[in-house]
C-alpha cells in the first residue's frame, strides 16, 4: 500500500476586535464562528460584522437561544435581511452553566451567503435591526425550503400517511388550501402538492433514502420557520433538518 503523505495546510492567525468596523476589511474567511450567549444587540453587532469577513458562499456558524419567541422570530429575520440563509439548525447544541437568562442551552445556527445579497441594499449601519427595505424591489413571496434528513422511511412511504401529514401542518399553521393532489411512485416514495391561497406546499419523498423535501411558498410571512421546521422533524421522525430561504422579488 502507497504510504500517503501528509498535506501542510497554511493557517493564519488574526487578532482583531470587531468592535472596530475598520479592521473588518483587511481579511477574508471562508468560516465564521460564535459560541458565546450574546444579547440580540451583540449578536446581530456579531452577524453583521462575520457577513462583512466571509467570502462568497462562505458559512456562519452562529449559536444563540433566548426564551422569548418574540425575540427568536426577530433575530430570525434579521438575519435573512442579511443576505443570509438558514441551511442547518441544530437546537440545544450548546449548554452553559450560569446562562440562565437564555435557559443555559443555544441552538446552533448555519448561515450561508447567497445570491439574494444582491437584492439587498447595502447599509453601513452596525445593527441590522436598522436596516430598511429595499424600495426597489416588491418582495412578493416567502419560499423556505426544508430537507428533512435521517427520517423514518415507513413514515415517507405510504400515499395516506404523507397527506395526512401535510394536512395536520396545514391545519396547524392555519395555511388555506384550495385543491391538493398526491402521487403515490412504485415501488416506493410520494409527492404532494397543497394549493394554498397563500401560494403552494409541497413535498417528494424517497424513502429509500430516509429524506423528504418540503416547500412552502407564502405571499405574507405569517409563517414562524422554525416551529415549522421543529413540527416537520417531529411528524416525520426527522433527525436533522436543513432550512433555505428565499425572499422573492420582482
Amino acid at each position: 500500500m502507497e504510504e500517503k503523505q501528509s498535506k501542510e495546510v497554511p493557517i493564519r492567525c488574526v487578532k482583531k476586535d470587531f468592535r472596530n468596523e475598520k479592521t473588518t476589511d483587511l481579511i477574508k474567511v471562508d468560516v465564521v464562528f460564535t459560541d458565546p450567549p450574546y444579547t440580540p444587540d451583540g449578536i446581530l453587532t456579531f452577524i453583521n460584522f462575520g457577513e462583512k469577513l466571509l467570502n462568497k458562499y462562505g458559512k456562519m456558524y452562529v449559536s444563540f437561544n433566548h426564551k422569548t419567541p418574540e425575540i427568536q422570530s426577530f433575530l430570525q429575520k434579521e438575519i435573512n435581511l442579511k443576505g443570509l440563509n438558514f441551511i442547518e439548525i441544530t437546537p440545544n447544541f450548546n449548554t452553559y452553566l450560569g446562562g440562565s437568562i437564555i435557559g443555559n442551552v443555544s441552538n446552533l445556527y448555519v448561515l450561508q451567503k447567497s445570491e439574494m445579497n444582491e437584492t439587498m441594499k447595502s447599509s453601513e449601519n452596525i445593527y441590522t435591526k436598522n436596516l430598511k427595505k429595499n424600495k426597489t424591489n416588491k418582495r412578493l413571496g416567502f419560499h423556505s425550503l426544508y430537507d428533512l434528513k435521517e427520517c423514518n422511511s415507513e413514515v415517507l412511504t405510504s400515499v395516506d400517511n404523507v397527506r395526512d401529514k401535510m394536512n395536520h401542518m396545514s391545519q396547524l399553521f392555519k395555511l388555506n388550501v384550495v385543491e391538493e393532489k398526491f402521487h403515490q411512485f412504485k415501488p416506493y416514495g410520494v409527492s404532494g402538492v397543497m394549493v394554498l391561497k397563500e401560494s403552494h406546499f409541497t413535498i417528494h419523498t424517497w424513502p429509500e433514502h430516509n429524506y423528504a423535501a418540503v416547500d412552502l411558498f407564502i405571499c405574507e410571512e405569517t409563517v414562524d420557520e422554525l416551529k415549522f421546521m421543529e413540527e416537520l422533524q417531529v411528524i416525520f421522525d426527522s433527525k436533522r433538518c436543513e432550512l433555505k430561504k428565499v425572499y422573492r422579488v420582482s
